[in-house]
């Protein structure tokens, strides 16, 4: 039974991944998409288009890669500023911890850095354990030691 919610969680992720390919945001409510959608949003508590962006970061970020804000646009075929009105649904998922957004490590000018994202491996280990969808707590910290040591990990992933 455990395995079915895996295998329709990845099955619908798949499947809203592939239909919103090149949609171009000219639905950002996607209604064209029914059933599939329906059951994202539903397990995760989001809105069709969050569960839209989810689909890509399953799909591109599985791995523990990061999915630029490029990968993103490409994807639905459309410019970044059409994108860019949805800020406020990709800043719930990263306040719900359902992703991380930081500026892309690579390129030479601090100013041309692009948005990257990242998906919660909580989030994907639910899914492939065929778990209910985990409480996604972002670390509290006790003292500033505590903040600078994660500055530090910080520091040094992003130097490897």
């Amino acid at each position: 039974m455990t395995q079915s919610i895996k295998y329709l969680l990845l099955g619908c992720l798949e499947e809203v991944y592939n239909k919103i390919r090149k949609s171009r945001l000219k639905d950002p409510s996607f209604g064209d998409i029914g059933q599939e959608m329906d059951v994202l949003c539903d397990y995760f508590k989001v809105n069709r288009f969050q569960a839209a962006f989810l689909s890509i970061l399953f799909d591109k970020g599985h791995d523990g890669e990061t999915v630029s804000f490029d990968e993103v646009f490409r994807h639905f075929d459309c410019s970044a500023l059409r994108l860019l009105k949805f800020q406020d649904d990709l800043g719930d998922l990263v306040e719900r911890n359902f992703m991380v957004q930081k500026k892309s490590t690579t390129g030479f000018r601090k100013a041309r850095r692009t948005a990257v994202y990242q998906l919660n491996n909580d989030l994907l280990e639910a899914v492939l354990s065929s778990k209910p969808l985990p409480e996604l707590l972002k670390t509290a910290f006790e003292d500033v030691l505590d903040v600078l040591g994660t500055i530090v990990d910080l520091g040094e992933t992003f130097r490897n």
